[in-house]
């Protein structure tokens, strides 16, 4: 599904960004997921391991700016029974496996915590999904961003763990990975300012859900 061009300028650089969802759907339907846009990027589910309801919403797409690939994984927890995720703990677990000579370069975490309480955390956990070396962590603490990390690897094992105490609840939270091939400096510098603008449009997004 195409969403509307919006007019973007990041580190000097103005281009016309380009959206398009994979998938929007439960968790429970989802377990491969492709890149329909032009077939960079698979996102497979670790279902043997998450444990997110299944009625849990989840949106993957992928924006395009000035040939780099930002691909976005977003969690909707406003259709549970408790209205978020609240008085427990749940991990979600996937692999993104990048192709055509793609890696990715960076990833950014976020999420929404209504009232900003302070008993509500997402830690993010990547890993190289062949090796299972540890490649960075990230972790939003009541609603905070956090990244963009760097990464460079382009098979990774992302393993995310929600909590929230009885008095807090996470609503929403948005992965941003952005994904390019092998530049020099600087190269890198462009790549982290178009991360950082792909993390403010997570941010906007799921403001509407805190």
């Amino acid at each position: 599904m195409k969403f509307a061009a919006a007019s973007v300028v990041a580190m000097g650089v103005a281009g016309s960004a380009q959206a398009t969802t994979f998938y929007s759907g439960p968790i429970s339907g989802w377990t491969t997921v492709n890149d329909t846009q032009d077939g960079d990027a698979t996102f497979t589910q670790d279902t043997l391991t998450t444990t997110l309801p299944g009625n849990t919403n989840v949106t993957i797409g992928e924006t395009q700016l000035g040939g780099l690939d930002t691909y976005t994984v977003s969690y909707d927890f406003t259709g549970l029974a408790s209205g978020g995720i609240t008085n427990s703990t749940y991990i979600g677990n996937y692999t993104l496996q990048t192709s055509n000579g793609e890696t990715v370069r960076y990833v950014s975490l976020d999420s929404a915590v209504p009232g900003q309480y302070p008993n509500a955390s997402v830690v993010k956990n990547i890993s190289d999904a062949i090796t299972t070396t540890p490649i960075t962590s990230l972790t939003s603490i009541s609603g905070s961003p956090a990244g963009p990390n760097t990464v460079n690897d382009n098979n990774i094992y992302v393993n995310e763990i929600y909590t929230a105490a009885s008095n807090g609840y996470i609503t929403a939270s948005t992965n941003t990975y952005t994904v390019s091939t092998p530049v020099p400096e600087p190269g890198s510098i462009l790549l982290l300012g178009i991360g950082l603008t792909g993390l403010v449009f997570g941010r906007q997004k799921i403001k509407h859900k805190a």
